[in-house]
């Protein structure tokens, strides 16, 4: 999602921005020179990130994606220690997971990503006993635990997929304590630039069923999380810049339909009228398909809809294919006629 091309803000919309203290990060870098924002000198100070040297676990950085100014206010608060969890919520495709990855990637620091399921159990997190090619036997320090040591952000991704009782069994770390190792008795310590962060949809239960395998998360779990970011999609205008920025071959034309397809889309998702969802991700795919068939317009509509069936409809219900199928059809028979009307 949503990463995609580099938001210019004004100065007046970091005005608000605290002043916050380093944690153990080696340096300090702007928001002007991070995020490629436009602020003025005073606020400028006010824009402060903690930043490293990076290292193998920092996330390769994507020079196309758009930050948003209020997720960086938030983003900055978490990463300089004024709280230590962050919860990014919002529906599939929107970009939860690579703004961590995106922002970590600014500023040097490492993600360690735990890609949760149901079947995941909490050994996996922390670490287990395991077997060495020898034949002896050695404790294995599992995502959790490095990260602590390490202080990279360990990022749990898509937490309500977990069993709720294997969250509850690393509450002494959500907690910001030191963790015992039952099978070592090493009890781990949090270096200071350690952080936790959680990607969710349907955190609270509502609109569960668009999310199969998810589980509620109770009110303590959610509780241990004192920051939060709400991902919604892009605008399209936000939208059309990634897409240009991702696919600078398309035309302007087929841009404007493709963003204006994946709105009408969203919006039957919202009202329950489609199943599937059309998310930034994928019209970026769509794009980049798209513009290797073709680089004339006339060549990109026509290649509009296969394109679409095998970057998104190959795994979309029948019902909701050929809903989606007709839109664009319709989109694209209207758009015709009127580039083809008289004056």
């Amino acid at each position: 999602m949503s990463e995609i091309g580099e938001a210019k803000l004004q100065s007046d919309e970091l005005d608000r921005m605290p002043r916050l203290p380093g944690s153990g990060a080696s340096s300090h870098g702007f928001a002007d020179e991070l995020f490629g924002l436009t602020v003025g000198a005073e606020v400028r100070e006010h824009a402060r990130f903690p930043i490293r040297a990076a290292g193998p676990d920092t996330p390769a950085k994507n020079p196309n994606y758009l930050f948003r100014k209020d997720h960086i206010k938030v983003g900055q608060a978490w990463i300089s220690g004024l709280f230590d969890n962050l919860m990014l919520t919002g529906p599939t495709g929107s970009g939860k997971t690579s703004f961590i990855e995106q922002f970590a990637a600014r500023l040097g620091w490492g993600v360690i990503r735990v890609a949760c399921s149901k079947s995941l159990e909490l050994q996996e997190i922390i670490g287990r006993v395991c077997i060495n090619p020898d034949g002896s036997t050695g404790w294995v320090d599992g995502p959790a635990i490095r990260a602590m040591k390490e202080g990279s952000i360990l990022l749990l991704d898509e937490i309500n997929f977990l069993d709720p009782g294997q969250v509850g069994g690393m509450n002494t770390i959500l907690d910001g304590g030191s963790f015992l190792i039952p099978e070592t008795g090493e009890r781990v310590t949090a270096h200071p630039d350690f952080r936790i962060a959680a990607t969710g949809n349907a955190l609270d239960g509502e609109d569960s069923s668009s999310y199969r395998g998810t589980q509620r998360m109770n009110v303590a779990l959610l509780d241990r999380f004192s920051g939060g970011i709400e991902v919604t999609y892009l605008s399209k205008a936000e939208e059309k810049t990634i897409l240009i920025s991702e696919a600078p071959r398309l035309h302007p034309a087929v841009v404007k339909i493709m963003v204006e397809l994946a709105e009408t889309l969203r919006k039957s998702y919202a009202s329950g009228q489609l199943s599937a969802v059309l998310s930034t991700r994928i019209v970026v795919a769509w794009g980049v398909l798209l513009q290797s068939f073709s680089t004339v317009e006339k060549g990109q509509r026509e290649s509009l809809l296969s394109t679409l069936r095998s970057t998104f409809l190959f795994r979309v219900g029948r019902a909701d294919r050929a809903a989606i199928e007709g839109v664009v059809n319709g989109v694209l028979q209207r758009t015709t006629t009127v580039g083809n009307a008289g004056p």
